[in-house]
């Protein structure tokens, strides 16, 4: 059963490797805001075949690893059958699901292990997040905090020491670390207000292990204090591949699976910040969006929040393309004129509630002619996309889904968010990509369906 067929439901799947198992509403309106709901991942088209979950799985082992020194063979060997999948056909991460996994008898959400040049580069494990298990008291979220800090410093028999402020945080956190020979474990969690009720609400408790740090220099510890980044300078354009059939594309841009959350901006804003060097997590941005699980993010919230903090990150944001309701409207008005001709189709009940309803009711046929009949626009939006590309910025690319389906099963109806990855001028075709995951790493669409679908397009750019 597919997660389009579940619904909400996590369909959890496993990739073979070297042998081994690896594994709400918007309020009513004329017209329905677009991005208000976005879409949880479907299951990849190629997705493999999932591991029976017959027992708990334990990730206490893999923390007795040398963060220095360990490979992504050796982990893979550790950890075969336990329930570790790849993120994308790169191989750079692993990401674990699994129900009843744990770390120290305490229940953890989601587990990520990323690789670079065949070792094991870091380990994140979401031990609460608001988006994937809900709300929790505070007397509840500090004794989980009090249960990890104990658990970490019986394991490591080394006391915590406060990690201070990080400059390049998303937001602020309280963070303790231990640091033994084999590895760093920094200890985060985050809690804020509601901004509509004022309570309080727990955010995240996030554990990051990593090889131990060497010592800074005086300059290092003082450009540090002051939030000067000593890292290189990002160079967009190194990261554009040109391919023999005309594909030009971005590489390496992280893959991140939004699972069963309305998460679509919040994941897809994280694997651009990655790409440009910034360890953020969706729970992070979620936080700053205010996002919900169940109703997701609006885009245009999204990029009103980091523009707040686009200094900090090291980034910039610009809007690309934009509809507002009066250029929805102006839309519709010509599709139910399109399909009043010949009576092809009934005009749009604009009164819905969602704007899945709404566009359940769209000819797609008809909707591509209305909008692809003064082709201005749409050249406009291509070359867009282009200019972006070839500096090695990848858009945020704000679709109305359901329309065009990408593959051979029906999307659902939403308003959805991608990446731009890349185009090609002789298939006239832009290439995208979902943040649903393995299988999910590109695809590709004529433009003509493309700029039909099209609603917003964003860019998140470093600052240089």
């Amino acid at each position: 059963m597919t997660r389009r067929a579940r619904g909400l439901l996590v369909c959890l799947c496993a990739i073979w490797a070297t042998g081994l198992a690896w594994g709400a509403d918007p309020e009513p309106s004329a017209t329905p805001a677009p991005a208000s709901s976005p879409s949880p991942s479907p299951s990849a088209s190629a997705s493999p075949t999932p591991i029976p979950f017959d027992a708990n799985v334990a990730l206490d082992a893999d923390l007795q690893m040398d963060f220095r020194s360990e490979t992504l063979a050796t982990f893979a060997l550790a950890n075969a059958g336990n329930g570790f999948r790849w993120l994308s056909t790169a191989h750079d991460a692993a990401e674990n699901t699994r129900p009843g996994l744990t770390l120290f008898q305490i229940p953890v959400y989601d587990a990520v292990v990323r690789f670079a040049q065949g070792r094991v580069q870091e380990m994140d494990v979401s031990l609460y997040n608001r988006g994937d298990s809900g709300t929790l008291a505070r007397d509840r979220f500090d004794a989980l905090v009090q249960s990890c800090v104990k658990a970490l410093t019986d394991f490591t028999k080394i006391q915590p020491a406060d990690a201070g402020k990080n400059a390049s945080e998303a937001v602020r956190t309280n963070a303790q670390v231990w640091q033994t020979d084999k590895a760093r474990f920094l200890l985060e969690s985050s809690s804020s207000r509601d901004p509509e009720t004022g309570t309080y609400r727990a955010e995240f408790v996030r554990l990051t292990i990593t090889a131990p740090e060497k010592p800074k220099s005086m300059m290092e510890e003082s450009l540090a204090s002051m939030g000067v980044s000593t890292a290189p300078k990002f160079a967009g354009a190194s990261h554009v591949k040109t391919q023999p059939n005309g594909d030009v594309l971005i590489a390496d841009i992280p893959m991140v699976d939004q699972g069963d959350k309305g998460y679509c901006v919040v994941a897809s804003a994280e694997r651009v910040l990655r790409y440009y060097g910034n360890k953020v997590d969706e729970n992070e941005l979620a936080q700053i969006a205010n996002s919900s699980a169940k109703k997701g993010t609006s885009s245009t919230a999204m990029l009103d929040s980091l523009k707040v903090i686009s200094d900090k990150l090291h980034v910039k944001t610009r809007t690309l393309e934009e509809f507002d309701e009066q250029r929805f409207e102006s839309m519709f008005d010509d599709y139910d004129r399109a399909a009043s001709r010949g009576q092809r189709a009934k005009p749009l009940d604009r009164k819905v509630k969602t704007f899945d309803e709404l566009l359940a009711q769209i000819n797609p046929d008809i909707l591509l002619e209305v909008r692809t009949k003064n082709p201005s626009d749409m050249d406009r939006f291509f070359r867009t996309v282009q200019t972006q590309i070839n500096q090695g910025i990848p858009p945020l690319w704000s679709v109305m889904m359901g329309l065009f389906p990408k593959g051979t099963d029906p999307d659902e109806f939403g308003g959805h968010m991608r990446l731009i990855i890349g185009y090609n001028l002789k298939t006239n075709e832009v290439l995208f990509s979902d943040s649903w995951g393995y299988g999910h790493e590109l695809s590709r669409m004529p433009l003509p369906k493309a700029w039909t679908i099209t609603t917003d397009l964003y860019s998140i750019e470093p600052l240089q």
